[in-house]
């Protein structure tokens, strides 16, 4: 009875020793997992954060662009208050260039933090913050976007058509082509756009009506918009990117 009783306890201590064996296996792969999948996100966020860099560096660039071109159309619009409707206004081509033609549109580089999306691993980060922030991200860009397009249709739409009876705008063809056709090196030619000199062939006659003016001004209008949210993207550009710092210490 005590040879059996000592073999039975052999085979229990034996199998004991398994099952720990086989639960430290376990554990060691779960915390092998844990690394491989710690490791996998903090290359996600290295990646977001350059990113979110070279965003913020184009979205300035496209405030001062839509600076420019509405700065153009006020200018534009005062000269035409000034006018009596249906009279000829002459103006420099560079100003009827920035007020009822030049349309900026920003392109966003957000293949990152879709990916992260994507992947399933957002939950992964700490801070909740940065979750809601990243997640987020996609809607806040969207509205500024939105903005954009609303002053780019009513150049398209509505001013580009009825200006085709009242000036000749084959003149922006020199003007598109010297001003946005360049291969400068270094920066990207939007951002070369946003300060350089745009050449000028001398002044166009257009005639002044109350339907232009009115086009001007509304284009104007929503591009101002636009700059205030391309201002509220910089600023949540800004958060995510400090955000992100912590997260990476």
């Amino acid at each position: 009875m005590t040879m059996r009783t000592h073999r039975l306890g052999s085979l229990a201590a034996e199998g004991l020793m398994v099952l720990l064996g086989v639960l430290g296996a376990f554990v060691l792969e779960g915390l092998r997992d844990d690394r491989e999948l710690a490791r996998e996100v903090r290359q996600d966020l290295g990646s977001i954060e350059d990113e979110l860099r070279r965003n913020r560096v184009g979205v300035a660039v496209e405030i001062g662009t839509l600076g420019r071109v509405v700065a153009g159309g006020e200018a534009l619009i005062h000269q035409m208050e000034s006018a009596r409707d249906g009279s000829v206004l002459v103006v420099p081509d560079t100003l009827l260039f920035l007020g009822t033609y030049w349309h900026p549109t920003y392109n966003a580089s957000l293949g990152a933090v879709e990916a992260l999306l994507a992947s399933g691993r957002l939950s992964e980060i700490a801070d909740p913050n940065l979750r809601l922030g990243l997640a987020g991200l996609n809607e806040v860009v969207a509205d500024a976007l939105e903005e954009e397009e609303f002053a780019r249709a009513v150049s398209v739409e509505s001013l580009g058509p009825v200006l085709d009876d009242l000036v000749g705008l084959p003149l922006f063809e020199d003007i598109l082509s010297d001003f946005f056709g360049g291969t400068g090196e270094g920066a990207s030619p939007q951002a070369r756009a946003a300060e350089l000199p745009i050449p000028s062939s001398g002044t166009v006659e257009i005639v002044t009506t109350r339907k232009v003016r009115n086009l001007v001004v509304r284009r104007v209008a929503w591009q101002r918009a636009a700059i205030g949210e391309f201002r509220r993207l910089d600023r949540h550009l800004g958060d995510l990117l400090g955000l992100l710092e912590n997260e990476l210490r």
